[in-house]
C-alpha cells in the first residue's frame, strides 16, 4: 500500500468551490441583490465537485485508493433466460460494462435478457 494522493484536478476543484462557498455563507453582504443565489449555487457546486471527485478516486487503481476507502458493489444482475438463477455483476465502482463471474458482459442499455459474449 502506497501513501495515498487525491486526483489533483478534483481535489483542488473542490477546495476553491469550498473556499467559495465560505466567503458566500460567512462574508456575504446583505445587500448584495444576489447572495442568496450566490450562496445556493456554491453549495450546489461544491456538491458536484465532491461527487467528481469521489469517482475519480473510484477509478483508481486499489493500491493507490484511501486506507479504508470502499468501492460500492454493484446492483444490476443479468437476467436468466430459463431457470436460472439470477447472475449479479462482479465489478465494483463505476463502470458501463457489467460482467458475471462466468465472464458474460451486457450494458445498461441492453434489455436485460440478452447475454452478450
Amino acid at each position: 500500500m502506497s501513501v495515498y494522493y487525491p486526483p489533483i484536478e478534483q481535489h483542488e476543484t473542490v477546495l476553491a468551490i469550498a473556499l467559495r462557498v465560505v466567503q458566500n455563507t460567512h462574508y456575504a453582504r446583505p445587500e448584495a441583490p444576489h447572495a442568496d443565489a450566490d450562496a445556493e449555487y456554491g453549495q450546489e457546486q461544491l456538491a458536484l465537485a465532491a461527487r467528481a471527485l469521489v469517482e475519480a478516486v473510484d477509478a483508481l487503481p486499489a493500491d493507490r485508493q484511501p486506507i479504508g476507502w470502499v468501492r460500492q458493489p454493484c446492483q444490476a444482475a443479468l437476467m436468466p433466460l430459463s431457470g436460472e438463477p439470477v447472475e449479479p455483476c462482479v465489478i465494483q465502482g463505476k463502470h458501463a460494462t457489467h460482467r458475471t463471474e462466468a465472464g458474460q458482459r451486457w450494458t445498461d442499455a441492453d434489455s436485460g435478457l440478452e447475454r452478450i459474449a
